[in-house]
This record gives structure tokens, sequence and C-alpha cells, in this order.
């Protein structure tokens, strides 16, 4: 991430700085696209043991990392977040979210900008978000956030926030994967498609990329899966443009079709787990405590599920996809 960004002035250098230092050359990077005023990953996904006195004091659940026994060492040490309703997103510094229980404030940010030389076509395109004219900045907006979360029951969390004013299609494309960011989580909760949001296009049409980002472990609720065919013709889109601007190398043999034969062979993709290079594996909550049931975590309204990614190491057959999927189209 520090290689196509930099801050925008002399201000800003010492929080840079400082979060780079923090980091170092290990970032363990989170993705929550459409992440609105919502900080609430962070505390999910931190380490709160040595906030904790007495766990059974906790009613119900405590917080993913804990819950689902997820190792500290494997846990983010940078949040990336973006949206492009400007409308919505609060970047100043004060509280954000108040509501009695969980505060989150803005310690501190500087504005950020992509560096010279780096290529990132910034578009918020009205076939995926709505009404873009009317809520998305006109140019690249981003920020480096010092956030802190203060929980009454499991205290008070500082995290570095990355939020990039970007609609999440064009964050996917231009930023993480044409780039080769690597993501160790992505949150795919409440991401605005349906619902109260501008998204035209559900976030599961990321869910083919995962081995591409190198992603470890989902975090996801249970609204929309990766069935729809407009979503479908999404992801072939996405590979066409990638196919143009990356050394194909870099994308995974399975993903790479014929121009004449992309639509329909990325019908028959999406909904065939053999052709996908990785698993999800669901991790299961660890035991109950004492005289407490941990249950499965609602976030937004929705029920989550945390997913393993099992990147599959064995090599790809690509006779087999050939013969199987690309020969009976080319008889058609």
């Amino acid at each position: 991430m520090w290689n196509i960004l930099e801050p925008a002035d002399e201000k800003g250098k010492e929080l840079f700085n400082k979060v780079v230092e923090s980091v170092k050359n290990n970032p363990r990077i989170l993705w929550y696209p459409s992440a609105g005023n919502d900080y609430r990953d962070i505390l999910e996904l931190s380490d709160i043991s040595g906030n904790i006195t007495d766990e059974n004091q906790i009613r119900g659940n405590v917080n993913i990392a804990y819950d689902y026994d997820i190792k500290k060492e494997e846990l983010p040490n940078l949040f990336i977040h973006n949206d492009y309703n400007r409308r919505v997103v609060k970047l100043k510094k004060g509280v954000v979210f108040d509501d009695g229980k969980t505060r989150v404030r803005i310690n501190g940010l500087c504005r950020l900008k992509i560096k010279e030389n780096v290529d990132i076509n910034y578009c918020v395109d009205e076939r995926y978000a709505v009404a873009p004219e009317e809520y998305a900045y006109k140019k690249p907006v981003i920020y480096l956030l010092d956030v802190e979360l203060l929980s009454d029951e499991l205290g008070k969390i500082n995290k570095p926030v990355i939020y990039f004013m970007f609609e999440n299609i064009n964050f996917l494309q231009e930023v993480l994967l044409k780039h080769r960011i690597t993501v160790s989580y992505i949150v795919k909760v409440n991401d605005g498609y349906h619902s109260h949001g501008g998204n035209r296009i559900s976030m599961s049409v990321a869910y083919p990329f995962l081995s591409v980002l190198n992603t470890k472990y989902l975090i996801a609720d249970n609204h929309v899966p990766f069935h729809t065919r407009d979503e479908v013709r999404l992801f072939d889109e996405q590979m066409r443009r990638l196919k143009e601007k990356l050394n194909p190398s870099f994308i995974p043999p399975e993903l790479i079709c014929s121009e004449d034969l992309a639509q329909n062979i990325a019908d028959t993709y999406a909904l065939r787990s053999e052709w996908r290079s990785y698993t999800l594996e669901e991790v299961k909550l660890r035991p109950k405590r004492k005289g407490k049931v941990t249950i499965p975590i609602k976030w937004s309204g929705r029920r989550v599920n945390v997913f393993r990614v099992k990147i599959r190491k064995e090599k790809f057959d690509m006779d087999k996809f050939i013969d199987e999927i690309i020969k009976p189209f080319e008889k058609d």
C-alpha cells in the first residue's frame, strides 16, 4: 500500500510515518467495502485480551477475534475502508459515532494522495452506484485516520484506517487487483446492495478473486451469494479489463478465457466450485464459556459467518478446463 500512497502535504508526514513504522513490511490488511461510518470491524478483529480482567463478566459474545479463536499474530494491523458517498462519510476529527455503549473518535487524520506515475483510474460508474454525480467526489479523496474506539465492555482500541472515497468495484479493480495488494481479511457486511445503500452490485462479486488477493479470512453476511447473472457479467468484464492491463502471469489460469466465449464461460464458472482456486472453510465458535453461550454474531442486523480461505495449491488442470468448459461452448 505504501508504494502507491504518500502524504498530500507536510502536515501529514508525522502520522503517515508513524503508521508505516507500526505496520512495517508486514501489513495484514482488512478491507471493508461500503463502510460508511461503521468501524465495528476494528472492534471485532482486534486483540482485546489485555482489556478483559474477567471474561465471564461479558454478556454473550466477546468479539470475532476472541470467539472464533483467531491468533493475535494473524489479526489485521491496517484497516482499509472505502465508500463513495461524500454526504454520509464523516472524515473529520472528533466523535463520529456514540450509542452510549461504544464511542468512535477520530483523534487525528491526514490527507493522502496517489503517487506520481501510479496508474489508478478513479471513476464512479452509475452502473454500479446510485447517483454518482450527486454523491461522489470528482477526484480521488483519501485520508489516513487515527481511530479510537471506546467500548463499555471491551475497553479502548486504537487502529489506523486508510479511507478511500471510492466506489467498490472501482476500488477493487483499480487499487487492489491492479496493484497486487494482499488483503488478509474481507468484510462483506451490509454492502448497500438492495438495502438502504447506493450500490447496484453486491460485493460478493469479489469472491472469485480471493486467491488473487491472497485472502485468509472472509467475514460475510448471508444477504447475496455469487449467483446473480448481473454479477457474473461484471466478473467477466473485470477479467477482460485486467487481462489488458496486467501481466497474464498474475491472473490464475482458471480465470483466463477467450473473449468470444467469455460470457458463456462466466455463467458456468460462477456455479462450478471445482474451477475455483480456493475453498471456504467455516470457522466454528470456540466452546461456550462458563454459564455463557456464544452465538453466531449479528452485524447491522444480519447474521454473519466467518470463513477461512484455503488456497488450492495443486496445479490447475487447464486441459480439463478446456475439455469440460470451453469445447462444449465452441460446439454450440
